[in-house]
């Protein structure tokens, strides 16, 4: 994920205004890449990549064939069968990187700043190139760490932050059989919501975090210590504010915090989004109207489950800071659980 600084709005701007239009702008990527999980050749690729069998039996469904069928399996082992996934990619597939080794000898380096992707690099969707210097004098190489957007491309890199994890693991449970969502945080943060057909909603599942961070939606706020403004589901065929999933005090707590652009402006700019992916996805035929109409009632209980979130008890994983990236890292981003809340 990358930063955004927030501008306080005014009351008298007449129309959408710049921030509002890179709002949107940043919602439309996030809705162009969700639509990348459905490439056939894709969800091929990554169950190449994946163990399976072992994964399916250690979650009870050794009998059931991928990818997964809406209703195929027990529901309670379907969410069983995430935990493990979210395991294996975390310990055994992905790496976060802080800093990458260098390519010359492979010691440690440090960053120096960012430059312009090669076209190679473009190829799959890296918009921006991170460079590190060799800290061995005798070598003093530079290395070059492409942030690619490219799903297919993370199946084979197995490397990067928030963005690529979020990005690669989208893929992966998308290839799975399981309807996904692509979570965009305005403070610096992407995830995946997935769809869990033994609680009937969608569920937090941050691969960053590892099984832990299954069905934990206030780890954000009330564990990391992040000041929330606007969290946004991307689906398969629709977008939607979630915010109010991901804290247990929006009024307060939230709200002061979203001055990008005015609220119509924010909503006016998800809903164009919302019905874009939505007839894009009857046109393609991924859909039809009879599940856009159960899309359409899912976002209504789903919007009215919000009214009850602050009455919900913290879980354990829900108190306790951030574990991915270094512990210096973390600190300054302020996400370690230290802060007062």
């Amino acid at each position: 994920a990358r930063g955004r600084r927030l501008r306080a709005h005014t009351s008298d701007e007449a129309g959408p205004g710049p921030m509002a239009d890179r709002f949107r702008r940043d919602v439309d990527g996030a809705c162009i890449m969700r639509r990348s999980y459905e490439d056939r050749g894709l969800q091929a690729k990554a169950l190449v990549a994946v163990p399976s069998a072992r994964l399916l039996e250690q979650a009870g469904m050794a009998h059931v064939s991928l990818p997964l069928a809406p209703g195929v399996g027990d529901p309670a082992a379907r969410d069983a069968l995430v935990k493990e996934l979210m395991r294996w990619f975390k310990e055994d597939f992905f790496t976060w990187v802080n800093t990458i080794p260098c390519e010359g000898c492979g010691k440690e380096t440090q960053g120096v700043g960012t430059t312009a992707p090669l076209d190679d690099e473009r190829r799959y969707n890296a918009n921006t190139v991170e460079l590190y210097e060799c800290k061995d004098p005798l070598c003093g190489a530079w290395s070059r760490f492409p942030r690619y957007n490219e799903p297919g491309k993370l199946l084979e890199t197995r490397r990067g932050r928030c963005g690529e994890w979020a990005n690669c693991f989208a893929l992966i449970a998308r290839a799975f059989g399981f309807e996904v969502r692509l979570i965009r945080d305005w403070t610096d943060h992407v995830w995946v919501e997935i769809w869990s057909e033994h609680l009937d909603r969608w569920v937090s599942a941050d691969a960053c975090e590892g099984p832990g961070a299954f069905d934990t939606p206030h780890m954000y706020e009330s564990g990391w210590g992040k000041k929330l403004n606007y969290i946004v589901a991307v689906g398969l065929e629709h977008v939607v504010d979630v915010t109010r999933r991901y804290t247990k005090d929006f009024a307060g707590k939230v709200a002061p915090n979203r001055r990008l652009a005015p609220e119509s402006h924010i909503n006016e700019a998800i809903g164009v989004c919302h019905r874009v992916q939505e007839v894009h996805a009857l046109n393609i035929g991924w859909t039809d109207n009879q599940g856009i109409l159960k899309t359409r009632e899912r976002l209504i209980i789903e919007q009215l489950s919000f009214l009850d979130v602050s009455s919900a008890e913290l879980q354990p994983a829900e108190q306790s800071g951030r574990i991915s990236g270094s512990a210096e890292w973390r600190r300054l981003r302020g996400e370690d659980g230290s802060q007062e809340q």
